[in-house]
C-alpha cells in the first residue's frame, strides 16, 4: 500500500512539473505578417535577439537595458541580448541596437547627426533583421520611435522600410528666463514657486511652465554666523510639525564649516526663519545639500553631502541620518551611503544635490550630481533594500548629461509634476555661466521605465 501510494505521488508530481514547465513555455511567434515584420507579440516567445557589440560602453548597456524594458512593458517579450560574434552567428533573427561593428549599423551611423536616428528592416544572407542606429542625443528617440509601433500587443515593422528622425531636444525641455542655481520647485495652490542658491524665490502664477517668473527676493531672514554659501534651498509643505520648511546650506562663522541648517515659514514666500539649532548636520564637516525624505513608517531623514574638502581621501560622500519628529536634529549617527566615485559615468570625485524619488513600483531611486565626460550630469542609484540606508546600486548612465541634452550640461536635479501631471526634472544649465550663455533654470520632462527615470523627448520623423 505504501508503495502504491509513493507510486501515485510521484506520477502527480511528474504532471505537475509538466504543467508547471509546459505553462512557461510560450510559443514562439511567427515573423512574416505580409507586409510587416513582427519582433515581439504578447504571449509568444520573439526569435529575434537584440545584437550589440562585443565589449560595449557602459552608457550604451544602459541604452540597451532601457530599450529591452520598455520592449517588456510594451509587448510582455523579455528579449536576449547577444554581444559575442560567436552567438550571433547562427541566428535567422536578428535586431542591431547601434552595433558599429555591424553592416546593419555602421552604414547608417556614419550618415547621422548626433541628433538623429534610423530604424530600418531588411534581409541580408538569409537573416532577417531590424536594425537601431542613432547619434550621440537620439538614442531615447529612437527607442521611443521604435516602441511607437506597436499595435494590438505586436512590435512589428514594415517589411524593407527606413524610418529616419531627429530628436527634438530643445523643443522638448522647458528654459525659464531665471538665473539661478540649484532650482527646487513647490508647487503649492495652483503657484509654482522657485528657490535656488542665494534664498531667493521666484513665482509663477500663469499655470504655464514656460511662461516668465516674478520676484527674485531673498525669503531668508539670515542668521548672525551665515556669512556666505547661502546654497540648495528645498522647500516643503508639511502638517506635522506645521508650515513651511525649508533644508538649506550655509557656511557658519561659528564652526568654519558649511552645514545643513532647517527654516520654517507660514508662507511658501518667506521670511524664513531658522528654525533648528544651527547646523544639524556634524559641525566639523563640510556639508550641504540636506534634502528631507520621509519614510514609509512616517520617519523623517536628512539626506546630505558629506564633501569632498573634509574626507581623507578628497572624494565626497552621500551621508543619511535619522531626523527627529520636530525635524531640529539628527538622533541617528550620519552613515555615508556611497562615493562619488561609485558610479560608471563618473569622472569627479564629488557628490552633489541628493532627491529621492519613489517609483511606482515604490523602489527608491537617488538623483545626484557629477560630472561625465561631456560635462555636469546627474545620475541615478537605486536602493537595493528599498530602504534610505540603501546599499545602493548605481545606474550606468546619467538621467541627465550634455550627451543627451546636445547644447548645455547640467545638474543638481529635483523631480516635481506640474499641474498638468506631467513630471519633470528641474536643473541648472549650463554648470559654467560665459558672456552668451547664461546659467539657467530648465525643466526636463521625465517618465519611468522599469526601474529608473528617462528624459522623455520628443521627436520628429523626416520625410
Amino acid at each position: 500500500m505504501k508503495n502504491k501510494l509513493t507510486y501515485i505521488a510521484c506520477i502527480l508530481l511528474t504532471v505537475l512539473l509538466c504543467l508547471f514547465v509546459f505553462a512557461g513555455c510560450r510559443k514562439e511567434l511567427t515573423v512574416d505578417d505580409g507586409d510587416n515584420i513582427v519582433i515581439a507579440e504578447k504571449g509568444f516567445r520573439s526569435p529575434f535577439k537584440i545584437v550589440i557589440d562585443e565589449n560595449p560602453s557602459s552608457a550604451l548597456l544602459s541604452e540597451v537595458q532601457l530599450f529591452r524594458d520598455a520592449v517588456y512593458e510594451k509587448t510582455g517579450c523579455n528579449l536576449e541580448i547577444v554581444d559575442s560574434y560567436e552567438k550571433q552567428e547562427s541566428l535567422k533573427h536578428k535586431l542591431y541596437f547601434c552595433a558599429e561593428s555591424y553592416y546593419e549599423c555602421s552604414s547608417k551611423l556614419k550618415n547621422l547627426a548626433d541628433n538623429e536616428f534610423c530604424i530600418y528592416t531588411g534581409e541580408r544572407a538569409g537573416v532577417t533583421f531590424a536594425a537601431v542606429a542613432f547619434g550621440h542625443n537620439a538614442s531615447r528617440s529612437a527607442t521611443d520611435c521604435f516602441i511607437d509601433q506597436c499595435a494590438e500587443g505586436k512590435l512589428l515593422l514594415n517589411k524593407n522600410k527606413e524610418i529616419k528622425g531627429t530628436a527634438k531636444i530643445m523643443d522638448s525641455i522647458i528654459t525659464t528666463n531665471v538665473s539661478l542655481r540649484d532650482p527646487c520647485i513647490l508647487v503649492e495652490n495652483g503657484i509654482y514657486y522657485m528657490y535656488g542658491t542665494g534664498w531667493k524665490v521666484y513665482k509663477n502664477d500663469t499655470g504655464d511652465l514656460s511662461n516668465d517668473w516674478t520676484g527674485g527676493k531673498v525669503c531668508v531672514t539670515v542668521p548672525e554666523d551665515a556669512s556666505t554659501n547661502h546654497w540648495a534651498p528645498e522647500v516643503y509643505k508639511l502638517e506635522d510639525p506645521a508650515g513651511y520648511f525649508m533644508f538649506t546650506t550655509y557656511f557658519s562663522d561659528k564652526t568654519n564649516h558649511r552645514g545643513c541648517a532647517v527654516f520654517r515659514s507660514d508662507d511658501p514666500e518667506g521670511p524664513f526663519e531658522l528654525y533648528s539649532d544651527g547646523h544639524i548636520t556634524p559641525t566639523n564637516w563640510d556639508a550641504i545639500d540636506g534634502h528631507l525624505y520621509i519614510d514609509k513608517h512616517g520617519d523623517p531623514w536628512i539626506v546630505f553631502i558629506h564633501e569632498w574638502t573634509c574626507t581623507d581621501d578628497n572624494v565626497g560622500r552621500m551621508s543619511v541620518a535619522r531626523l527627529s519628529s520636530d525635524l531640529k536634529k539628527t538622533i541617528t549617527t550620519p552613515k555615508d551611503v556611497f562615493m562619488g566615485t561609485d558610479a560608471p559615468w563618473a569622472t569627479g570625485k564629488i557628490t552633489d544635490g541628493p532627491w529621492i524619488y519613489t517609483l511606482e513600483s515604490g523602489k527608491l531611486i537617488m538623483l545626484w550630481s557629477n560630472f561625465d565626460d561631456a560635462g555636469y550630469a546627474c545620475g541615478m542609484a537605486i536602493s537595493e533594500s528599498g530602504n534610505i540606508k540603501g546599499p545602493w546600486k548605481q545606474l550606468p548612465s546619467p538621467l541627465y548629461s550634455k550627451f543627451l541634452g546636445g547644447k548645455h550640461d547640467g545638474g543638481h536635479g529635483m523631480i516635481f509634476r506640474a499641474l498638468d501631471g506631467r513630471l519633470y526634472l528641474s536643473i541648472h544649465s549650463p554648470n559654467t555661466a560665459t558672456e552668451k550663455d547664461k546659467t539657467l533654470a530648465i525643466f526636463v520632462p521625465v517618465r519611468e521605465i522599469g526601474d529608473r527615470l528617462v528624459a522623455d523627448i520628443r521627436y520628429e520623423l523626416n520625410d
